[in-house]
């Protein structure tokens, strides 16, 4: 009698996958992958957003500590603005003289980095924009402040530009000057904004100092789109830091 041993034994077929688990297979890593990525995406816009609204509360810092120590705001860098007309250089164009910034009531550019001494750009690589009420930014031949307990700005902030719909309900008014960034879409232009970014970047005639501020709208929602992300200086807090810095009378 024959003792069987391994080698007589039939060997084991192995048996690889089929094409229909395969194809299941790269469809769940796909699905993963993707979900994956799009999680990272929301999540580093989302910090670039959180990133932007700290810049803007630190600009807003340092245009108060500017009026604190020269007695006025800094006009806007006008130079390479709008957008396409040349190039930044982060210096206020005016600011501290008797003509202001420009023949408007408000006028709207760059922030003057440079004269701050803060970031030029947001995250999204655009230079902050910056509007000032110009009765804030002139200074009369040997005068020391360029504004006094009782005077008011002439920005106003609305949640809309009634598109749609009407009324429009006023955020903030009497405001010296506004800050913001015009968000992760990076819309310079009027023609490539929406009816309510329009508003922010167009400040010629009667949209002169009038900016809008309302939550976030994605392009393809009912309402206009809307990613900019501003910020203001409060009237009431700019005197009370003046009148701190003893450069008002309480």
């Amino acid at each position: 009698m024959s003792i069987p041993t391994a080698y007589s034994r039939k060997p084991r077929l192995m048996h690889g996958f089929t094409l229909i688990e395969l194809s299941v297979v790269m469809i769940i890593a796909g699905l993963l992958l993707g979900a994956t990525v799009t999680g990272l995406t929301t999540y580093i816009q989302a910090s670039k957003v959180k990133q932007a609204t700290e810049e803007l509360e630190i600009a807003k810092q340092a245009l108060i500590g500017y009026v604190m120590r020269l007695g006025y705001l800094p006009c806007p860098d006008t130079d390479g603005f709008p957008p396409a007309a040349g190039v930044p250089d982060g210096i206020g164009n005016g600011s501290g003289t008797a003509a202001g910034c420009s023949a408007d009531p408000v006028t709207l550019g760059y922030l003057p980095w440079v004269d701050l001494g803060i970031t030029a750009t947001d995250p999204w690589d655009t230079p902050y924009y910056y509007a000032v009420t110009d009765e804030f930014a002139n200074l009369a031949v040997g005068a020391t402040v360029t504004f006094n307990l009782t005077d008011i700005g002439t920005i106003t902030i609305n949640d809309s530009n009634a598109i749609p719909p009407p009324p429009i309900n006023v955020v903030a008014q009497d405001i010296p000057a506004v800050i913001f960034s015009i968000g992760p879409n990076g819309n310079l232009t009027l023609a490539a904004a929406s009816v309510h970014e329009d508003q922010n970047i167009d400040n010629a005639g009667a949209n002169n100092g009038i900016f809008v501020e309302r939550p976030y709208t994605a392009p393809d929602a009912a309402a206009p789109e809307f990613d900019d992300i501003l910020t203001w200086i409060s009237p009431n807090l700019l005197r009370l830091k003046m009148v701190e810095a003893g450069r008002l009378p309480e």
